[in-house]
């Protein structure tokens, strides 16, 4: 089965983000709230890819035996479209300045990184751009992250001039130059962020057991780590309260290339601590999973 391929566009106009961000800034995220309930009420009627994913990833949760077969409810569709656009609206205000409360578990691992250089991992649970403002408020750390760019998107292109402070883009779009790009970031001892749940057309992958069912993930931050001699850190940030965010930090990963493994396995085996870390915040929270697509489904 072909994999139904993530178009990399973010839900919505542009007429409809301007009256979110006038909304915000204006009446504050609690009116925001309100008036996207309706919002979302229209896209749960009429947008009927993101039900079927969510279908998708509910029958997989609830079968999954970490998960203790827990049911996510007959509403749990609709929850999760109105977290994930509560987290679009957060999003734009944590770059225009609104404060959220963040619970901070293992960000000092962030620190070993600042010297040296590394990769920050994230994934599509919860919003990174929360997390971000932690960087945001250190002042001497620049942070390159790579990502799908799509032309023409409004979020995209307001939140791109709002971060060129402390945040530059690489687009993974240009598949061998963004490769190129990161690179030569890394190899100046900067620091990387990007999402390893996800993966762009012809990228290497692994194959990995992700709530009890195979699929695939990209493997390039681990060879870029064992050949450039960088550190990992996997990052999850959730929200936990409508200002609240809880931001987890993995201690740093080393990877190191083993000649009594051959490569697949070594790449298997730091996949696997990826999908260990992710599943275990995913647990409490899987209404913030944001993959909006046929993720399980082969290459």
């Amino acid at each position: 089965m072909q994999q139904q391929k993530w178009d990399g566009k973010s839900y919505g106009t542009p007429l409809g983000y301007k009256i979110f961000i006038y909304s915000l800034r204006l009446f504050g995220l609690r009116f925001a709230y309100g008036l996207l309930f309706f919002v979302c009420c229209y896209y749960y009627m009429f947008r009927p890819k993101s039900r079927r994913s969510t279908a998708q990833l509910r029958k997989i949760y609830e079968n999954w035996e970490q998960s203790d077969k827990q049911k996510l409810g007959l509403f749990f569709p609709f929850k999760r479209i109105f977290v994930f656009g509560q987290v679009l609206i957060d999003r734009v205000a944590v770059f225009f300045g609104i404060k959220f409360h963040l619970e901070a578990h293992g960000t000092d691992y962030l620190e070993s990184l600042e010297k040296s250089g590394g990769i920050i991992l994230g994934s599509h649970l919860g919003n990174w751009e929360a997390g971000l403002s932690i960087l945001k408020d250190k002042k001497d750390i620049h942070t390159h992250v790579a990502m799908s760019v799509v032309a023409g998107d409004f979020l995209q292109k307001m939140l791109r001039q709002k971060a060129d402070n402390f945040v530059s883009i690489i687009s993974l779009d240009a598949q061998h130059d963004s490769l190129f790009q990161i690179k030569n970031r890394l190899q100046e001892d900067k620091i990387v962020a990007m999402h390893g749940d996800r993966y762009f057309g012809k990228m290497r992958t692994s194959v990995g057991e992700f709530l009890g069912k195979d699929a695939h993930f990209p493997v390039g931050p681990y060879i870029l780590s064992a050949t450039l001699g960088k550190k990992i850190c996997f990052v999850s940030v959730v929200k936990t309260k409508w200002n609240a965010y809880k931001v987890v930090c993995s201690e740093p990963l080393q990877c190191v290339w083993d000649k009594k493994y051959t490569r697949e396995e070594q790449l298997k085996s730091w996949l696997q601590k990826y999908i260990d870390f992710t599943e275990k915040n995913l647990v409490k929270y899987p209404e913030q999973w944001f993959n909006f697509y046929d993720f399980w489904a082969q290459k």
